[in-house]
């Protein structure tokens, strides 16, 4: 089952996985195939009037847009993903191996992760109601709990699979969705999600300006070598006792 609907023509970077668990799916936001997100047109249509994410003010703690941003100074820059730069801060990146593509970065800090993906959406509407409803869907169909809370950062969607839990968090921003998605203790551990939950705060969006789909994957890229260095480490370790279903992670740290 796919766990991310996206737009027209995109490929998914994991086709071939069969997963219980909806944290790998890296390429639209939703499951099932016949309620026509495919067929959406690209998002070219001019915002106007009140109401409008292009005109709604973000929230005071909330991820940002990098048009908001004045410097990019003290980020790491992944493509559509600016991450701030936190000493010690591990990331692996999921890829789609037969076209190079980054898929999705997860930050990982001790036995908890969050991983990250950023997705056009369009100029007038959120995407994250949709989203929730159709992940939900999915995994009560397969005999797993889907349940809402609310957090920080709106209603979450707290899902317990027979490989654990997991905590999807969303938020629609202007022509853009940014999911999270916390694994490994801090699903479940108040304590352990905070420093992550306060990275996913300070998040940068940069959608960019081609004209891209509903629920296209927006692009991302690895760190550059003066910013990050390839750790020594155990990379099977590193991703998947946390997210057995993270396939071929790149291990990066930041020093």
């Amino acid at each position: 089952m796919a766990w991310f609907r996206r737009g027209k023509g995109a490929k998914s970077s994991q086709d071939d996985a069969q997963q219980d668990a909806p944290t790998a799916e890296s390429t639209a936001p939703g499951a099932g195939a016949d309620s026509g997100a495919g067929a959406t047109p690209a998002d070219t249509t001019d915002a106007s009037g009140d109401g409008t994410l292009e005109s709604r003010p973000a929230p005071e703690h909330s991820p940002r847009d990098a048009r908001d941003v004045t410097s990019d100074e003290g980020y790491l820059r992944l493509g559509a993903i600016w991450l701030p730069a936190v000493e010690g801060m591990m990331l692996t990146f999921e890829m789609d191996q037969s076209q190079s593509l980054v898929t999705a970065v997860q930050v990982v800090r001790g036995d908890s992760a969050l991983q990250l993906q950023a997705f056009a959406a369009p100029r007038s509407a959120g995407i994250w109601d949709e989203i929730r409803d159709e992940i939900a869907e999915g995994l009560r169909a397969q005999g797993s709990s889907a349940t809402e809370e609310t957090g920080e950062f709106g209603t979450e969607l707290v899902v317990e699979t027979g490989s654990g839990v997991m905590r999807f968090v969303g938020v629609d921003g202007p022509r853009w969705f940014l999911r999270g998605v916390l694994s490994g203790r801090a699903a479940v551990d108040p304590a352990a999600a905070a420093p992550l939950r306060e990275l996913f705060t300070h998040l940068v969006v940069d959608r960019g300006d081609e004209p891209m789909g509903p629920r296209e994957l927006l692009p991302l890229t690895l760190p550059n070598d003066d910013s990050a260095s390839e750790t020594d480490g155990d990379p099977g370790r590193s991703a998947s006792d946390l997210d057995p279903f993270t396939r071929g992670p790149e291990i990066t740290e930041i020093r």
